[in-house]
């Protein structure tokens, strides 16, 4: 099961907002939801780049799951 949601298909989603509140919300082993849509995509190409910044600034190590 997932640990924290993008809501990165959502068309009205204040993107500073939430990519600060992914950051805030983050702890080892979490698992967070990006859609690979269409109706995602504007979002995503803001919200994934700078979450996998973070990631690595902080150390994370990461793993991609289709």
């Amino acid at each position: 099961m997932w640990s924290l949601l993008a809501e990165d298909w959502n068309p009205n989603l204040n993107l500073t907002r939430k990519i600060n509140k992914l950051i805030k919300n983050t702890a080892s082993g979490d698992i967070i939801v990006f859609h690979d849509s269409e109706k995602a995509r504007k979002n995503l190409e803001f919200l994934l780049p700078e979450y996998l910044k973070f990631l690595s600034n902080e150390n994370y190590k990461s793993k991609v799951f289709e």
